[in-house]
């Protein structure tokens, strides 16, 4: 699935002519929405701008996971049950597309890519 994930990230910003999964310097955005366990609940992840902005989910266990993925970066925002924001833009894209990707398998906990709806959109 990360293999899919990367491909999906830099087609996007093909498609858009930003040059980068984070669309530095682009009046674009990647929107990945998807959903996630027995319950279906919904969550999203945007890339743009050198940031990843995604949905909290608040509970302790994925605070740890998060904490995991963080890697002792810091969140510039955080909202516990609502919104993240990790400012990458001085890290190079593998980094961003690294920290998507186990955002979605980790975090989340989607295994199926096909469960992933992509947009571009221009802000």
């Amino acid at each position: 699935m990360k293999r899919e994930l990367i491909g999906k990230l830099r087609e996007l910003a093909a498609d858009c002519g930003s040059g980068s999964v984070l669309h530095r310097g682009s009046s674009f955005c990647t929107r990945i929405d998807g959903e996630r366990g027995r319950e279906r609940a919904c969550f999203w992840i945007q890339l743009h701008e050198g940031m990843v902005n995604f949905q909290g989910l608040g509970d302790p266990a994925s605070d740890e996971v998060l904490e995991e993925l963080l890697a002792g970066r810091s969140l510039s925002e955080w909202e516990p049950s609502v919104y993240g924001t990790l400012d990458l833009s001085d890290a190079p894209d593998p980094v961003a597309e690294e920290f998507a990707s186990s955002l979605i398998t980790r975090y989340y906990g989607v295994e199926d890519f096909e469960a992933l709806e992509f947009t571009l959109e221009e802000l």
